[in-house]
């Protein structure tokens, strides 16, 4: 059983009976450090230790010369070293009492500053007293900076789960004094900033308790451990092959699937295992309602009603703007900042934006799932283009440039598509048979009718709760959009964080034409009044 949270701050004592035996404890020598521990009583002591330091330098008794020059390197840089070299306590058992007493004085000292140098050898990995005092500077949440002072050492064992991705300082393959000065500035650094691989085990650490918290479908414990990790971490897929949300599914606790959401995790990361996604391993009804998008209108519904409109009939201004292309980081730049610097955007928002688009930079489809995401994202790109006029925004590069990326070819869709849109009888006239409109924003459509109806009826109800006077001035209607060429719209229901909506998303640029318009009456489609026909012009048609 692993620790509860309210466990998880209390003093470190590693001598104490009743604390679980962890991974550093165990590895390499599982008797040494839990017999020292049961069988040794701890006592306080005064710190006899002298003023403040500003770095412990630990290693080994064997290697002492060596940390002695290390020692005096770090000193000459204006640090305070605390160096232990009057016990060797390698020569002692388990079970000595000096032994004990060194590990002791290691751990207060611990209390008393903010880095560790860990002198890296084959002896520093077999050493008990070592393994002790890093696990104790990881729990203290110490900076520490790993050092390789044995020629031709290579990690292993517990070092290497801990180092393995960190850049660690070799001093056997640097002159001395150019590794005394790059140990220097990397603990000057260390002082400014959250040293990663503290970062990284304990968020290693918690994941793993919140894997069982959801398993024991502990509400609470999901809770605080969720407020202890990042989004990245929380998409993660885990060494079982399965990320939090997937496990989360699986034990169909709809309260603690819920609160995972609510965090922001994605939705359409599949496992490695059965490659599902959580929507898909979901079991219950009341869980698979969860994954629905809250409203609907706000995604499939052109509403003319407000200012902000995806439709223009000026073509000329649109053919006529020379393009200059964009490089697909520009692109990324452009995006995160357009959404990062919106006032508009909740955190939650940004924070789950910012993840989708760290993940593009190696997997550019994430830019078609951000668009997808259960965030405001769309909305937000989209008003940036109409306040800053499609013409001259940076996006129009960007869009235009996206349009003509290889790797969007798997998702061209050509046929017919779906959404709702919200009108008066003056854009009736307006957009009549034979009338031409430029499509100026990124279009989120479906193929599922029900689905623009649902989004089209939503909106005509809001507007008229909106509406003081209750006067019916907009009606609810459909636009189907028959796409003719590729480069211009992507189906994204297998990469879709809410599948079930059967998204094709539009991209600004295309031209349509109008090709029929029906009106009928409020009963005859369930209160479509309107149904739009629009197809896509060809390019010399435009």
């Amino acid at each position: 059983m692993r620790r509860s949270p309210s466990r998880a701050h209390d003093e470190f004592n590693p001598f104490d009976p009743m604390r679980p035996t962890g991974l550093l404890w165990t590895l390499g020598d599982p008797l040494g450090i839990k017999k020292l521990r049961d069988n040794m009583k701890y006592h306080e002591e005064s710190d006899t230790f002298g003023i403040q330091q500003d770095i412990i330098l630990d290693g080994t008794y064997v290697e002492k010369n060596f940390l002695q020059r290390i020692c005096n390197g770090l000193v000459s840089h204006g640090y305070r070293v605390w160096f232990p070299t009057e016990i060797n306590h390698e020569r002692f058992s388990n079970f000595s009492p000096d032994r004990t007493a060194m590990l002791e004085r290691k751990l207060k000292q611990c209390d008393l500053i903010a880095s560790v140098v860990v002198c890296l050898s084959e002896h520093y990995e077999r050493s008990n007293v070592c393994r002790a005092v890093l696990q104790y500077a990881l729990k203290k949440r110490l900076k520490i900076i790993p050092v390789i002072i044995q020629k031709h050492y290579k990690m292993q064992n517990y070092l290497e789960d801990i180092f393995g991705q960190t850049e660690v300082i070799n001093f056997t393959q640097l002159a001395f004094e150019d590794a005394i000065d790059l140990l220097a500035k990397c603990v000057d650094d260390l002082h400014k900033t959250v040293p990663q691989i503290v970062e990284n085990f304990f968020s290693i650490n918690i994941t793993l308790d919140l894997f069982d918290a959801v398993k024991r479908n502990s509400f609470s414990e999901v809770k605080e451990y969720l407020s202890q990790i990042t989004l990245a971490h929380i998409n993660k897929i885990q060494t079982n092959g399965t990320t939090i949300l997937h496990a989360a599914v699986v034990s169909d606790n709809k309260d603690i699937v819920r609160l995972i959401l609510n965090k922001g995790a994605s939705r359409s990361i599949r496992d490695s295992i059965d490659k599902k996604t959580p929507n898909e391993a979901v079991r219950s009804e009341a869980v698979k309602r969860l994954f629905k998008r809250p409203n609907l209108c706000h995604r499939f519904l052109t509403d003319l009603s407000y200012q902000l409109c995806e439709w223009s009939t000026n073509l000329l201004s649109f053919v006529n703007q020379p393009l200059v292309s964009s490089t697909y980081d520009e692109i990324l730049i452009t995006i995160r900042n357009v959404c990062l610097s919106s006032h508009e955007l909740s955190s939650n928002d940004k924070m789950m934006i910012n993840w989708f688009l760290d993940q593009a930079i190696i997997d550019p489809v994430y830019i078609l799932r951000v668009f997808t995401s259960v965030t405001n994202f769309s909305i937000i790109v989209n008003q940036y283009i109409f306040e800053n006029g499609y013409q001259t925004t940076d996006l129009q590069n960007a869009s235009s440039s996206l349009s003509k990326c290889s790797w969007l070819e798997p998702f061209t869709y050509l046929g017919e598509t779906y959404r709702g849109i919200l009108l008066s009888k003056g854009d009736v006239t307006k957009y009549s048979v034979g009338s031409k409109v430029k499509i100026t924003a990124f279009l989120s459509t479906t193929t599922d009718w029900s689905l623009a109806e649902l989004a089209a009826l939503d909106g005509q109800g809001d507007y008229w709760r909106r509406t003081s006077d209750f006067h019916i001035s907009y009606f609810a209607g459909i636009c189907i959009y028959r796409i003719k060429h590729h480069c211009t719209a992507y189906t994204v229901q297998d990469i879709s964080e809410v599948p079930d909506e059967q998204e094709v998303i539009i991209f600004p640029c295309s031209v349509f034409r109008v090709k029929v318009v029906r009106q009928y009456d409020e009963a005859a489609q369930n209160g479509i009044i309107y149904i739009f026909e629009l197809e896509q012009c060809d390019h010399d048609d435009v």
